[in-house]
Order: C-alpha cells, then structure tokens, then sequence
C-alpha cells in the first residue's frame, strides 16, 4: 500500500482530516459532560484536576481544528499531541482521585485518528495506550475492574487494526477510481484523435485530392488551374483555422466572402489583402456591398483574369481598393440608364457619409476607391 501523502492532495485523505477534526471534538465533548457528571455525582473527586483535564481536551480540540485543520490534520506532529492528551487522559482519574473513566471514548478516538493515516501509526497508538492501561493497574483491583481494563485493550487494538484497514481499502478504491477515469479519458482522447484522423482523410479525399485531380485534368489552361488552386487554398484554410461564412461579417472576412463569391461564379483570380479589421456593422456591410459590386463589374466587363482588393482599416477610415488592368470604361459615357455603377457603388457609399471615386480610361484598366469614416462605424455600434 502507498503511505500516507503529507500533501493534501484533496482526496480521499482530505475526508480523512475531516473526520479526524469531527472526532477530536466529539472527544472533548464527551469527556465534558462525563467530566460534569463525575463532579456531581462523586463528591470526594478533586475537581480542579477534572475541569483541567477538560479544559485541555477542549484546547486539543481546538488546536487541531484551528491550527492543523486541514493540512496538518493528520499529520505526525498532530498524532503525537493526540497521543500525549490520550494517555494524560488515562491517568486523569486517579489524579483527580476518582474511579469514574471520564475521560469517555477520547482514548479510542485518538487510536482510530491515529489508524487513519495508517496501519503502523494505528497500531503504534494503540500500543502506547495499552501500555499505559496496563500500568494504571493497581494490586488491588477488583475482577470487574481487570475485565473492564482488558476490554479496554482489546478495544484499543481492536480498532487500530480495524480502522487501519478500512483506510487501506477506501484508499485502493480511490486510486482505481482514478486509474477508471483516467483510462476512459484516454479512451476518449484516442477516440477523438481517431475521428479527427478520419474527418482529415475524408476532407482530403473529397476536396484536396479532387482539386489535385482537377489542376491535372486543366494541366494545359494556366488560368483555370489558378483558380482550382485558390479555391481549394480558400477551403483548406477555412476548414483548418474554423473560418465559416457569417451572414454579418466583420470588414475582412466580408471583403473576403464577397471575392469569393466572384471567383466561384466568374472563374477569376482575386488577391485579397486587408489591414486591420473592423466589427460587423450597418456602415461595414455596405460597404463590402459597395466593394462587391466594384468586383463583380471588373470580373464581368474587365475582361481580364485577375483582380486586385486591398482593403484597410486606418487613419479615420475604412477604405477599399479595387483594381484590374483590363479594358476600362469612361464614366461619363456610361448611359443614364444604367444605373449600375452609380446607384450600386458611388451612390452606396455616398448614402454611408463615404466617397466614392474611380480612375479608368478605355485600354489602361479601373481602379476604385472606397471610403467611410470610422465614426460613421462607431454611431453604428452607439
């Protein structure tokens, strides 16, 4: 059997030191009220000597329960003290010259706090009090008497063997109880990592491998391989890192939604960059309004493969850049009935407290440039 841990450790041996604690004042009571029974009944008793003794059962008591309680409750030190009041107790009635035992079931108590540590401190404690009873015997002493005494010493043995043993076996229960739980922790962990091995093959096979297979198939078109390969990089790294679609999404992860939402329906490469962040907002979702509609005319009309966002969060403001280098268009010539660009964007972002600009000419590409004011964002959130 492990010894006893000095360590509280919060276990089983901490309903120990309760225990331990609980029993030593039931000692000093139990004494107390034999003690006031001796006195009222045994008129030659010395009662100095009997409320002494009393007294410092109640000092023991409180002392273990103050000062050791619960780290030191059973402790050497501690057992020691109960030893040393367990055999003053013994000699308690013919110091104060009285046949009355009332020092109650102390002794007892002190054996089975004892046994609670161990078997070797229970057996120990029981030895020293039988020792003790044994030279309380006097010539004299009647045959009740000697029987009371052997009684006394079984007792004392009796429950440092007993009390010791129940110990020894709740302390067995408690340590297979732990080895349980901790094997079915570990049967859970290596559960979980299994199921997470499997998701990872499953999600390899279904998207990454797919995507392989594709990029292969598209060997010869640069373009459409670009795009299988920036999508499955935008998959991969949503499902790693937990990213999900939000229906009210933060200024980045807006942009990016919104760029991925015209890379899958126009087979168009679209570089998102984006410097500091902002929360979901009014003011926020409509200006990635604003932005993917910027993107979605470039991949319609530019007609080029590639397009640029930047987006940034700085100086005052929220700000969008998008950019392509393909065929341009002149805003003043766009029909006043096509209201796409100015009520979609300039209009969009002028309705936030924004600015809207672009600088395009036939054959030299677009670029846009979006703005709102954080306050803007800030009286959202107010």
């Amino acid at each position: 059997m492990e010894p006893f841990r000095s360590t509280f450790d919060g276990g089983i041996d901490s309903t120990f030191a309760r225990i331990a604690a609980g029993s030593r004042i039931v000692a000093a009571v139990w004494m107390a009220i034999l003690g006031a029974v001796t006195l009222a009944r045994d008129a030659d008793v010395r009662p100095a000597y009997v409320i002494g003794m009393i007294v410092i059962g109640f000092l023991w008591a409180l002392a273990a329960t103050v000062v050791a309680y619960p780290e030191r409750a059973l402790s050497r030190e501690m057992l020691a003290v109960d030893l040393a009041v367990g055999v003053l107790s013994l000699f308690a009635p013919d110091i104060a010259g009285t046949t009355a035992s009332f020092y109650g079931g102390l002794p007892l108590i002190v054996v089975a706090i004892a046994a609670l540590r161990g078997r070797v401190e229970g057996l120990v404690s029981a030895g020293v009090l039988v020792v003790t009873v044994l030279g309380t015997i006097v010539d004299d002493i009647s045959f009740q008497e000697i029987i009371g005494q052997t009684t006394l010493i079984f007792a004392y043995l009796g429950v440092g063997v007993l009390v010791a043993w129940i110990g020894d076996v709740l302390r067995q229960a408690e340590e297979q109880l732990v080895a349980a739980n901790d094997a079915v922790a570990e049967a859970r962990a290596s559960a979980a990592r299994e199921s997470e091995r499997a998701d990872i093959g499953r999600h390899l096979h279904d998207s990454v491998l797919q995507t392989l297979a594709l990029i292969q198939r598209d060997a010869g078109d640069p373009q459409k391989v670009t795009i299988s390969a920036r999508r499955q990089e935008r998959e991969l790294r949503d499902w790693l890192f937990g990213a999900a679609a939000s229906n009210d999404p933060g200024f980045e992860e807006g942009l990016k939604q919104a760029a991925a939402d015209v890379e899958d329906r126009f087979e168009v490469s679209i570089d998102v960059v984006v410097v500091g962040d902002a929360g979901p907002s009014p003011t926020v979702s409509g200006l990635i309004a604003a932005a993917g509609e910027a993107i979605t005319n470039a991949a319609r009309h530019a007609g080029v493969h590639e397009i640029d966002v930047y987006g940034e969060s700085a100086s005052g403001s929220l700000a969008v850049y998008v950019r392509d280098r393909g065929a341009g268009f002149d805003l003043g010539s766009v029909p006043a009935d096509r209201q796409g660009v100015r009520s979609s964007i300039i209009d969009r972002v002028e309705g936030l407290g924004g600015q809207a600009t672009v600088r395009s000419t036939d054959g030299t590409g677009t670029e846009w440039r979006m703005t709102v004011p954080i306050e803007r964002i800030q009286s959202d959130a107010g």
